[in-house]
């Protein structure tokens, strides 16, 4: 098997001519998972003052998009396991940002639903998320952006075949995208490829105590 001398990224970036092989032409799209990753830690840093991470913030942001649910429709809307949903809003019950309408301690059917301090914070999330978003195009051009919105578009459609389907549907706030969640009612067979981080790896020393 031969051995390739890939050349560095950041030589490539710097302008420097990739004759030998096209390594890091065709692997671009590892660098939206770098994109995903800056996005999940300046959302850390928002929700940091209320003991937070960004894990709990998914959730914040799904009951504000959504209303008041019961623990399994949230776990479904997140695609998350029933015991991290369980852990996660024991936490934010705990710090008064969500509450739920259970008539006794022993009620297995209710709904959770955020108080209004947790509105506040979720919020203040989705805002600072539009912020941030809003700074990655600093100094490039409306033209540039177009480009390159054409060009994304051109790759998801490689990628996913169901894509405009997606992109047709009538939710139209970009925070369900965010969540990589499908809106409710849509029934489409689209893999989730945002890398999702569960409070339990984030938050291990935090929350060791919690079960």
């Amino acid at each position: 098997m031969s051995v390739i001398n890939y050349m560095p990224a950041g030589d490539i970036i710097r302008g420097k001519e990739d004759k030998e092989n096209i390594y890091w032409d065709s692997f671009l799209p590892i660098f939206f998972d770098r994109m995903t990753f800056l996005m999940r830690r300046s959302m850390d840093e928002t929700v940091k003052e209320y003991g937070l991470t960004s894990a709990h913030s998914f959730y914040l942001i799904a009951l504000n998009l959504q209303g008041p649910q019961t623990p399994a429709e949230l776990s479904r809307f997140l695609d998350m396991d029933a015991a991290n949903t369980h852990r996660v809003v024991k936490t934010l019950k705990e710090k008064g940002l969500v509450d739920d309408d259970r008539k006794s301690p022993s009620s297995k059917k209710y709904n959770i639903f955020l108080t209004e301090e947790g509105h506040a914070v979720s919020e203040r999330v989705m805002d600072e998320t539009q912020k941030s978003m809003n700074s990655y195009f600093d100094g490039i051009s409306d033209d540039e952006i177009k480009e390159m919105r054409s060009t994304l578009i051109k790759v998801l459609k490689n990628v996913d075949h169901d894509f405009m389907k997606y992109v047709d549907s009538k939710y139209t706030n970009p925070f369900y995208t965010y969540l990589s969640t499908l809106p409710p009612g849509e029934n489409l067979n689209i893999p989730r490829n945002i890398p999702r981080t569960s409070e339990k790896s984030t938050d291990t020393e935090k929350d060791g105590n919690d079960n």
